[in-house]
């Protein structure tokens, strides 16, 4: 019944902002977002953000520890990105695990491939007693 009551507390969120397209699972919150100018993405980005900053206050709930963001594409980025919530800066990563498969920023198949062949080594290769 928690997983529940919960989903039906958040539930409006996907009306806090029209920037993003929102991925809701269990207590997981995905937000995408697009633009071809990096600039106004960013400027959409936390504008959005500051929106739901609102809605979490008025909501009396509060961000996981663990929020980072992504760029997808395979351009260079060499200007300053600064991503903020609450008047913090949230970390760039490089790849991310959505729903157990680990997605690249490249959106290649290495960091799931890696993450899989790890998993399969510790589980082949321990010894038994």
């Amino acid at each position: 019944m928690g997983p529940k009551l919960f989903i039906m507390y958040i539930n409006d969120i996907c009306k806090v902002s029209q920037v993003f397209k929102y991925i809701l699972f269990a207590d997981d919150t995905n937000l995408l977002c697009c633009d071809r100018d990096l600039n106004e993405l960013i400027s959409m980005i936390n504008g959005g953000l500051q929106q739901l900053q609102t809605w979490f206050s008025a909501n009396r709930l509060s961000l996981n520890i663990k929020i980072n963001y992504m760029i997808f594409g395979n351009r260079r980025i060499t200007a300053d990105i600064c991503v903020r919530i609450n008047k913090e800066n949230i970390n760039r990563v490089n790849s991310t695990t959505f729903v157990g498969v680990a997605i690249a920023d490249k959106l290649n198949w290495k960091s799931h491939i890696l993450s899989v062949r790890c998993k399969l080594s510790k589980c082949c290769f321990r010894q038994f007693p």
